[in-house]
């Protein structure tokens, strides 16, 4: 058992000394040993521990409606809610909106690098969508992030996948900023429900810097994915300010929000 699903038989009543499972659990994690001591009501190294569960358990009661279903909802259904976002708009545009270039891009290539997009996506989701008190730890939130950008940048700087569609030659020159400008706009749009979701689906109540940044990264993603079933230009310079810029601007304003946020949480404190 892991500390979500200890937490919440305990927070069901479950007794440890009827558990076995439970029991092991607790035998190595403080953390959870500490949340099964304030639900008997005691202090454990001198902290009110019954106190702060007390007021944990206010907290929940006060939140009401969607939002509280949706944080309340297992970590793997909510690692998926966020991943099946992206997935579906990805298959919406490519029903609705496809490439004009698809019959023209070579298909092997096509769904390796969906599938590279996508895995990076998934790896991001899945370490930052976890039990509240886990929480990734630096070197894995920057190895993350930047295989977020390093995905995309890969893909844009391999050779040319075709040039045998008229739309696929556009932007350049004078029509290259434009152009890029249009795919970094409608990037961010499409990668919009993903970031949504993600952010409404964590239960630390938005305070910690390193999910944060995970998220934006699987948001930025999401909107790359978009834009690999929309936008038919191959060129690598496009893809690379057009395209992975979605990424970096995704999370460079969480990375600077991040921070503003913590020193004006140092000022008050």
């Amino acid at each position: 058992m892991n500390c979500e699903e200890v937490q919440e038989r305990l927070l069901e009543g479950a007794d440890a000394s009827e558990d076995a499972a439970i029991a092991t659990h607790l035998a190595g994690c403080v953390t959870c040993r500490a949340v099964a001591d304030a639900r008997g009501g005691i202090e454990l190294d001198g902290g009110d521990f019954a106190a702060l569960f007390a007021a944990v358990e206010a907290e929940q009661r006060r939140e009401r409606g969607p939002l509280a279903w949706l944080r309340s909802r297992p970590t793997w259904v909510r690692r998926s809610m966020i991943f099946g976002m992206a997935i579906v708009i990805a298959t919406i545009i490519l029903v609705a909106m496809r490439r004009p270039d698809f019959a023209f891009y070579p298909m092997g290539r096509f769904a390796l690098e969906l599938g590279l997009l996508a895995g990076a996506l998934a790896v991001a989701v899945a370490v930052a969508v976890r039990p509240r008190l886990d929480v990734p730890s630096a070197r894995a939130t920057s190895a993350l992030v930047g295989l977020a950008i390093l995905v995309p940048v890969l893909l844009a700087v391999l050779p040319q996948a075709h040039a045998g569609h008229p739309a696929s030659l556009l932007g350049v020159g004078s029509d290259f900023l434009p152009r890029a400008i249009g795919c970094l706009v409608w990037g961010l749009v499409m990668g919009t429900p993903t970031a949504i979701i993600a952010f409404l689906a964590r239960r630390d109540g938005g305070g910690e810097p390193r999910r944060d940044l995970l998220l934006a990264g699987a948001a930025g993603l999401a909107g790359v994915i978009a834009l690999e079933m929309h936008c038919p230009i191959t060129d690598g310079d496009h893809l690379l300010v057009g395209h992975v810029s979605v990424v970096v601007i995704l999370v460079a304003v969480i990375a600077v929000a991040g921070w503003l946020g913590g020193r004006l949480r140092r000022r008050r404190g």
